[in-house]
C-alpha cells in the first residue's frame, strides 16, 4: 500500500485539474498558443535556460494573464522538484499561486471558463504539493474545502475532449483510491462527487493517446505512477515510463521513477545501469545548477540502496 505522503499530491492535483473538465454555457477551452508548448516543451526535456528565456518571452507578450502565471508556476515547481529547493524559488511560487487565486476566487465559479477554473484548482493543487513537502497533510487535506465549489460544476460530460479526458480521468481514479484505502480521508470527500476507480484509468489511457503534447505527457506519467505506487503493477509501470524517457531522454525525474519502476520489479541490474546513465546526464545536460546536478542523483542512489534486495 502507498504512503499516504506519495498519494496526496495526486489528489490535490487532480482535483485541481479536474475543474477543466466543467461543461455548461461558460465552459470553453481555448487552445494555447504555439510559445506556451513550446515552453513546456522545454521543461518536459529539462532545458531549464531556454525555458527560462522563453517565460520572459510570455511575460512580455501575454503580461497579467493566466498564461503567464501557469507558465511562472510550472517552471518555478520545476526547478523545486529538480533540487532548487530554496525560499526564493518557493515563494516565487507561491506568488505566481496567488495571483492566480486572486484572479478568480472572489467570482462565481459559474461564470468562469474552463480555462479560468483550470487555473484557480491548478493554483489550490500546487499550495497543497507544496504542503505535502512540508508534512501538513491535513493542510493539503483541507483545500478540498476550497476546490469544491468549482468541482459540483464539472464531471457533467468527462469526455468532451482530450483535456477534459485526462481531468476526470485523474478525479475518478485518485479520488476513488482515496477513499477505499484511507477511511480517515473519508470526511474530507464527502462533498466530493461519487468516483469509479476503473473509469478513471480508463479515461487516462484515452488520454494518454491524445495529439496534444501537454496531456500526453502528463497522462503517461499519471499512468505510471498509478501502476508503480497504488497498484502495484510493476510491468506496466515500465510500459509508460520507458514512453516518457524515450520521448524525453534527458528528463532527470522521469529516468529517476524509471530506476524506481526497474528496482520495484526486480531489475537490480538494469536500475544500475539507469543509475550509471543518470549520472552521466548530470554533466553532459546544460544549464544545470549543482543543487540540480547533485538532487536527483543522490535521490536516486538513496532509493536504490533502500530498496536492495
Amino acid at each position: 500500500m502507498i504512503s499516504l505522503l506519495k498519494l496526496l499530491p495526486r489528489v490535490k492535483f487532480i482535483i485541481a485539474v479536474i475543474i477543466f473538465s466543467n461543461t455548461g454555457f461558460h465552459l470553453h477551452s481555448q487552445p494555447e498558443p504555439p510559445p506556451i508548448i513550446d515552453f513546456f516543451q522545454s521543461l518536459y526535456h529539462y532545458q531549464f535556460p531556454k525555458a527560462s528565456k522563453q517565460l520572459a518571452s510570455i511575460g512580455k507578450n501575454y503580461p497579467n494573464t493566466d498564461y503567464y502565471s501557469l507558465s511562472q508556476a510550472n517552471y518555478y515547481w520545476w526547478k523545486f522538484i529538480s533540487g532548487e529547493q530554496n525560499h526564493l524559488v518557493e515563494q516565487s511560487l507561491h506568488e505566481s499561486l496567488e495571483r492566480i487565486i486572486q484572479r478568480y476566487s472572489n467570482r462565481d465559479p459559474e461564470s468562469l471558463s474552463a480555462d479560468e477554473l483550470f487555473a484557480i484548482v491548478h493554483a489550490f493543487a500546487y499550495q497543497s504539493r507544496l504542503a505535502i513537502h512540508h508534512k501538513r497533510r491535513i493542510k493539503a487535506l483541507r483545500n478540498l474545502n476550497k476546490i469544491y465549489p468549482y468541482l459540483k460544476i464539472i464531471l457533467e460530460n468527462p469526455e468532451r475532449n482530450d483535456k477534459i479526458r485526462f481531468l476526470a480521468g485523474l478525479y475518478h481514479y485518485i479520488a476513488a483510491v482515496t477513499y477505499e484505502e484511507y477511511p480517515f480521508a473519508r470526511p474530507f470527500l464527502r462533498l466530493v462527487p461519487d468516483a469509479n476507480k476503473e473509469y478513471g484509468y480508463q479515461l487516462l489511457e484515452k488520454a494518454a493517446q491524445s495529439e496534444h503534447p501537454l496531456i500526453r505527457t502528463e497522462a503517461i506519467y499519471f499512468i505510471m505512477k498509478i501502476n508503480l505506487e497504488m497498484s502495484g503493477q510493476y510491468k506496466l509501470a515500465e510500459f509508460w515510463s520507458q514512453q516518457l524517457i524515450r520521448e524525453y531522454p534527458d528528463n532527470l525525474i522521469y529516468l529517476m521513477y524509471h530506476l524506481h519502476v526497474l528496482t520495484k520489479s526486480g531489475q537490480a541490474h538494469k536500475a544500475v545501469q539507469t543509475l550509471a546513465d543518470i549520472k552521466n546526464k548530470t554533466y553532459t545536460i546544460k544549464g544545470l545548477t549543482q543543487l540540480q546536478r547533485l538532487h536527483v542523483l543522490k535521490e536516486s542512489l538513496d532509493y536504490l540502496m533502500k530498496n536492495k534486495k
